[in-house]
């Protein structure tokens, strides 16, 4: 069986689900986020604010490279969960477009929204901006953004609107048998 690779949109339980679907399918789990984090020994928002979001996306890009490249030769299937913004940069879309078993978790962005509102570590929120009304707007509209490029990578889109992450995990296993 082929790698799992999790995209969506900030709050839509890629690593939740991730973690939960490794256990399921008794095979290892990488959050790229972390997986920056690791390498570079600064989380993900800090690299963020150091190198901006052009520079920060060149770090993803590789990564997102390496972990394609390492999951493929090692033989053996993983859960990956993809960073949320993963298909700025059209060779991530490439290559995601390459591999099979690419699931897009899309949902309601309000509930998404809410999950990460209040979490400074999360820049694609836009936690610097005060007015929530504007902040969600923010979101809104950058999702829309990346919602085609999600849509591109996808092999399977599943909503996770309602769902427990257990029953998404399921959902996920059966659409890729």
């Amino acid at each position: 069986m082929n790698s799992i690779y999790l995209t969506g949109y900030l709050g839509s339980g890629k690593t939740t689900v991730g973690s939960i679907l490794s256990e399921k399918l008794e095979c290892p789990f990488m959050d790229t986020d972390m997986e920056m984090k690791n390498k570079t020994g600064m989380p993900v928002y800090i690299l963020y604010m150091n190198f901006g979001e052009s520079g920060f996306r060149l770090w993803e890009a590789e990564l997102l490279k390496r972990t394609i490249e390492q999951t493929n030769e090692s033989g053996q299937q993983w859960v990956i969960s993809c960073g949320s913004g993963t298909p700025v940069r059209q060779e991530n879309t490439d290559r995601l477009k390459e591999q099979k078993n690419v699931v897009f978790l899309e949902g309601d962005l309000n509930t998404f929204f809410e999950r990460v509102k209040d979490d400074p570590k999360r820049p694609a929120a836009f936690p610097h901006v005060e007015n929530l009304e504007e902040r969600l707007e923010m979101f809104r509209e950058q999702y829309e953004n990346w919602l085609p490029a999600y849509k591109e990578q996808a092999d399977i889109i599943i909503n996770v609107d309602g769902k427990t992450p257990e029953q998404v995990a399921d959902e996920i296993i059966a659409a890729v048998k």
